[in-house]
């Protein structure tokens, strides 16, 4: 029975249809583990949720849509946004926010790799330099995601996140 042709077209369309809702479906339930600097422990970025998880609370999260131009999301813990086109930018807003590419992080041969990381502040603005500091500064690789994001407060309180997954927030498998 196992060498007949219908047993083999059969494993073929199920095969087949599993991986068409696997990949339908893994959008949806995507999500990204960081470490807590702070507390030692995890936390979890969940598209599915739309939730930030850090020390056991759920911070709701808002992502941006595929039409915004964006990957991105934002909560009043921390926010990150990335313009999808892979054209090189200095600076870009989003949701009142401007970030600033402050710098590229390069090889031993001093040259710049498409893979190469970006070091990049955030602020409530629509403008780069002036005397306002920046809250927020996140370590971003096209390749790999968002690596670190540090969000600091008024009160002198921080979050800061380090990536666990090797493809983190917004890396190019991901997209």
């Amino acid at each position: 029975m196992r060498n007949s042709p219908f047993f083999f077209w059969s494993v073929v369309v199920v095969v087949v249809i599993v991986s068409l809702l696997r990949d339908a479906n893994a959008e949806s339930f995507r999500s990204w583990t960081f470490v807590d600097t702070k507390s030692g422990g995890f936390s979890v970025l969940s598209l599915e949720d739309e939730r930030l998880i850090v020390a056991e609370s759920g911070i709701p999260v808002q992502f941006c849509s595929r039409e915004s131009g964006m990957i991105c999301f934002s909560s009043e813990a921390v926010s990150f946004a990335i313009p999808v086109d892979d054209e090189r930018r200095d600076y870009w807003t989003n949701g009142g926010r401007v970030y600033c590419v402050v710098r590229r992080f390069r090889d031993a041969n001093d040259s710049e790799r498409p893979e190469g990381a970006w070091l990049i502040y955030s602020r409530e603005g629509e403008q780069c330099g002036g005397h306002e500091p920046y809250d927020q500064v996140a370590i971003f690789s096209q390749s790999a995601g968002l690596r670190m994001i540090r969000s600091s407060y008024r009160n002198g309180g921080f979050l800061e996140l380090w990536a666990v997954d090797s493809d983190g927030f917004g890396s190019a498998a991901g997209r």
